[in-house]
């Protein structure tokens, strides 16, 4: 494209490309690693949280993981993702089969997820 004064305007340069894709990348690791907990649960992190639910009563639907993660308007892939996608994105799976590969680390324990807005959660409840 040719302006009036000869000047050559891009619609986008591999510099601007280079600097958007890195903060992409840099912020899917950043929600990535708030995820942890949930996708890399240890008894260290669970423990005070499931102790927490004991002593409230073991309420059912008692969370125990929250982490806020807001979509950003397109992943460093190029693609536009609503909340569930976007996390199916970062778990690299279907976020039932990261729960099921959460309560197989449970015994007389069963998580759920749930989200509200950006926030994302995990809530427990006693296995029936």
């Amino acid at each position: 494209m040719s302006g009036a004064t000869g000047q050559t305007s891009y619609l986008i340069s591999i510099d601007d490309l280079t600097s958007s894709h890195a903060q992409a990348l840099q912020k899917e690791t950043a929600d990535r690693n708030a995820l942890l907990p949930f996708t890399n649960p240890t008894s260290d992190y669970l423990s005070p949280y499931l102790h927490k639910w004991a002593s409230a009563g073991f309420p059912d639907y008692y969370i125990i993981f929250s982490a806020n993660i807001t979509p950003p308007t397109k992943c460093s892939d190029g693609v536009s993702r609503d909340f569930l996608g976007y996390i199916a994105f970062l778990l690299g799976t279907d976020i039932n089969t990261e729960v099921k590969k959460f309560n197989s680390l449970l015994n007389g324990i069963t998580a759920v997820y749930g989200f509200h807005d950006t926030v994302f959660n995990i809530s427990v409840c006693k296995s029936k």
